[in-house]
């Protein structure tokens, strides 16, 4: 579970975020909405701990967290199968799948910095999904995609969740389930 009691998020004199108190609990679905440069992003690396720098308080039980930044952060240096394979605990056969579903088997050998970003948010997607994670923080998950393969990223990621806990922010990735929550900011 995650409670956060935020009472200001300030960088310098500006004030980003106030007054926000969230109960998130196993295999809850928080979406959050928001205008751009409302504090979306800043308020879900607050949520996964990544920014402590806040009046409030914050407590988190999940242990094992799996992240997507706009950026699309990767290691660089290795394939993307490597990559892949480096976090997560899956055989090679299930990640071979997982590259055909999304489109990227043809790709395998090839490094992030080679993809265009429709295909670093798929194979971010890829990485979350495929993780052992409790806690999936998706900030910006389908960034550079089309219709189409929005759609089958939106059902790779569904086939994928289990039950699993999900905070993300973005384009609309409902139906969910009955757990998803909307926090508008």
């Amino acid at each position: 579970m995650i409670k956060l009691e935020l009472k200001e998020k300030r960088f310098d004199d500006n004030l980003i975020l106030e007054n926000i108190n969230l109960e998130i609990n196993p295999g809850d679905i928080l979406h959050i909405v928001g205008k751009s440069g409302v504090g979306k992003t800043t308020l879900l690396r607050i949520l996964s701990g990544l920014d402590s720098d806040f009046t409030g308080t914050l407590s988190n039980t999940f242990e094992r967290k799996a992240i997507v930044f706009p950026e699309r952060v990767f290691l660089g240096g290795i394939n993307i199968f490597k990559e892949v394979k480096l976090f997560t605990n899956k055989s090679d056969s299930e990640i071979l799948d997982a590259f055909s579903e999304l489109g990227l088997d043809k790709d395998v050998d090839k490094k992030a910095s080679e993809l265009s970003t429709g295909m670093r948010s798929r194979l971010s997607i890829i990485r979350v999904a495929l993780s052992e994670a409790d806690i999936l923080f998706l900030d910006e998950p389908l960034l550079g995609l089309d219709e189409y393969t929005k759609k089958i990223t939106v059902d790779f990621l569904l086939k994928h969740l289990k039950g699993r806990t999900v905070l993300y922010t973005g384009e609309s990735i409902a139906p969910f389930s009955k757990h998803e929550k909307e926090l508008f900011i």
